[in-house]
């Protein structure tokens, strides 16, 4: 991309800015939309223009428990494009590749927050006439209506070719990012992009593990794999759950729990790539914490003699954090790389050096 395209946020409730003529794409539109990752709903009859994907945010129920959701995929050639929002608390941004490669890193463009209820339209202006594949993403907590997209009559929008490879990412509250500034620079969120996934689940709940269940208020691991991995019939599962076990005299039943997750998505599943890492190392480069060693040592045993699981170790690994625990975006970065290699070792990809 030369240069970043304009974009501009309507007044509330706004007619379109697309020069005319233009021509509005509703998000149903056949052969328009490819949308990707996690749950999307439609809004009912209070809206029944708009569909919703529901936001990083993890209930008691695990039918609910909902992970990354909300990514529009399209080609696109055309100046310009206009999708039109309902509702407040958008955390979004535009992806954009070359036609055809997604080889290459995106480029990514910002989106204004839309901080108040109505309906808003966002005109995006490349100044030119270009030929790419476009990606709107949410990038953090709350719902994304989409209502579709305008764009004037001499462009084309088509979706994107159907996705037939997806990754779970499944944690606690390390892999959900509650030391990061944006959801976008969480650990979980630069794996999924770097492994290649267009379509991927993160499914991350604060203070549980796979005994755990956040002091009786939340479904521990064990309760949600089911519903947000084995059901899921991922490609392959990043797993980094164990932090909030440690330490808590539950080992022996982590190590049940654990096993019987595995077994079960290896019947469902058996070609599933599944990446098991040990929790991060919050002592590093010091003294891991009590009970760090004997826990993973738990998730080691588990992992052993299965065919296409991998279990690595994170122990020495030192980061920076936000609280004394979580990773802040620095630290986040050296995760992520040291987390990338391993999995790159497996496969044969490039490291990040």
């Amino acid at each position: 991309m030369a240069s970043p395209p304009s974009v501009t946020l309507s007044a509330i409730n706004a007619t379109t800015s697309v020069p005319a003529p233009s021509t509005y794409h509703k998000w149903d539109a056949a052969g328009k939309f490819n949308l990707t990752n996690g749950d999307w709903l439609v809004s009912g009859t209070s809206y029944p223009d708009t569909i919703s994907g529901k936001g990083l945010t993890i209930t008691a129920s695990p039918t609910i428990v909902s992970g990354l959701a909300s990514a529009v995929e399209f080609n696109f050639t055309g100046r310009y494009l206009e999708p039109h929002l309902k509702g407040k608390g958008h955390n979004w941004r535009m992806l954009v590749w070359d036609a055809g490669n997604y080889d290459v890193p995106p480029e990514v463009v910002s989106l204004p927050y839309i901080t108040s209820s109505g309906t808003w339209r966002v005109l995006i202006d490349f100044g030119t006439v270009v030929n790419k594949i476009i990606r709107f993403e949410q990038t953090g907590g709350g719902e994304f209506y989409f209502y579709g997209l305008t764009v004037q009559n001499t462009a084309t929008v088509t979706a994107t070719a159907a996705i037939t490879e997806k990754l779970v990412l499944f944690g606690d509250s390390h892999l959900g990012g509650s030391g990061n500034s944006t959801l976008a620079s969480s650990v979980a969120i630069m794996l999924a992009h770097k492994t290649g996934f267009r379509d991927f689940r993160v499914s991350p709940s604060g203070g549980t593990g796979w005994v755990n269940n956040g002091g009786g208020s939340l479904y521990n691991a064990t309760q949600r794999f089911p519903f947000d991995v084995t059901n899921r019939s991922p490609n392959m599962a990043i797993l980094w759950v164990g932090a909030n076990d440690i330490g808590r005299g539950t080992d022996a039943l982590v190590g049940t729990n654990f096993a019987a997750s595995l077994d079960a998505l290896q019947a469902a599943n058996p070609n599933c790539v599944v990446h098991v890492f040990s929790p991060p190392d919050t002592g590093a480069p010091g003294l891991s914490q009590t009970g760090y060693d004997a826990l993973s040592t738990v998730l080691q045993n588990g992992c052993a003699g299965r065919t296409n699981v991998h279990y690595h170790s994170l122990k020495g690994i030192a980061f920076t954090k936000a609280d004394g625990a979580h990773a802040n975006d620095a630290g986040s970065l050296v995760l992520y790389r040291e987390m990338f290699n391993m999995i790159a070792a497996v496969h044969g990809l490039t490291p990040i050096p």
